[in-house]
């Protein structure tokens, strides 16, 4: 029969304790010996195979004492062979498990932090949660949307910056955080790109440089993206965060 502890000695123990038997009036093999891996990662148990053996007269004493001698130097030698430190790739899927386990829990503390404060707002709403590559979206169900989204988003932009903050105070990671409240992002988004075309004709009417209202980076990039196919008009980020903006300006100017 066959049995697992922390050591070799230990699986012996428990096996002869299993048959009420003594030491002697066995045979054991050892199918695996202990091993306490790299770092503390990848730890075995040792196994052992117990057999009874026939009894014996006195005069075989010495020949069970000689087996014995043998399993233990047998034991010694597999231990050390088997002791192996593990693979560069088992070391990194280790440390990559790791990593996206320390994510996971930092997402959901980050998904808390989100409730206290707009409960504390006084909103009442529930929050999905969706992550890909890149972006971990926090999409908010309330009937207080207006209450959370704020003029132009103020309210909603501020709460992501510090949901932001948050995440990187808890672990590494470029994963870049998005709050929405319906689908009030894509409707921003349309607006915006409305708003780059309407200015842009307005830039090349005038024939002068117009200073968009200060936006956060996500936002510039929507006005950039809008007018980059545009050949007429040019567009550049101008001042410092929070309070950075686009300029749209004629080409020729």
């Amino acid at each position: 029969m066959r049995y697992t502890a922390k050591n070799v000695q230990a699986a012996i123990a428990r096996g002869l304790e299993d048959l009420k038997v003594k030491r002697q009036e066995v045979k054991v093999e050892v199918i695996q010996s202990e091993s306490s891996g790299f770092l503390g990662l990848f730890k075995k148990e040792a196994v052992v195979e117990l057999n009874l053996l026939e009894p014996t007269s006195n005069g075989d004493n010495t020949r069970t004492e000689e087996i014995t001698t043998t399993i233990e130097n047998e034991t010694s030698e597999l231990h050390v062979s088997e002791t192996l430190p593990p693979t560069m790739e088992e070391i990194r899927l280790s440390k990559r498990k790791q990593r996206e386990a320390q994510l996971q829990d930092a997402l959901l503390l980050v998904g808390d932090y989100l409730a206290e404060v707009t409960q504390k707002m006084g909103i009442k709403t529930e929050i999905d949660l969706e992550v890909s590559r890149s972006e971990a979206k926090y999409t908010f169900r309330t009937n207080q949307a207006g209450l959370l989204i704020g003029k132009r988003g103020k309210i909603l932009n501020a709460l992501q910056a510090l949901a932001q903050d948050y995440l990187e105070q808890e672990v590494r990671t470029h994963l870049r955080i998005m709050l929405n409240v319906g689908d009030y992002r894509q409707h921003r988004q349309e607006t915006l790109a409305y708003l780059a075309q309407n200015t842009a004709h307005e830039v090349l009417y005038r024939n002068q440089a117009i200073s968009l209202d200060p936006m956060p980076a996500f936002e510039r990039k929507i006005i950039h993206a809008a007018l980059a196919k545009n050949q007429e008009v040019k567009t550049n980020s101008h001042g410092k965060e929070p309070h950075r903006y686009v300029t749209i300006a004629p080409c020729k100017e």
